[in-house]
């Protein structure tokens, strides 16, 4: 299963690219949602270069902050992915 190319499709069919988490109905992960990470954010912890590219292409703001003040770029150093860096800088 492709998630990448689901994410892909989304953003291309239009979903919101700056929606951060938010917890469920129920009130289930409001403790991951606290991080106000969007999309972005997100995929440079997992290192999604594919999706990062779309993100951007679809306007995705590569200088959101999250609730700790830190940006897409920041994120992508923290775990060393380096052609999303270069991907970031590039931008």
């Amino acid at each position: 299963e492709n998630k990448e190319s689901l994410a892909t499709f989304l953003i291309r069919s239009g979903c919101d690219v700056e929606s951060p988490r938010r917890p469920g109905s129920n009130g289930e992960g409001a403790d991951v949602a606290a991080d106000k990470q969007a999309p972005l954010h997100l995929c440079c912890t997992w290192g999604l270069t594919e999706v990062i590219q779309t993100l951007l292409e679809h306007g995705a703001n590569i200088n959101s902050k999250d609730a700790e003040g830190k940006t897409p770029l920041h994120i992508a150093i923290e775990n060393q992915h380096a052609a999303i860096i270069s991907l970031l800088l590039s931008t």
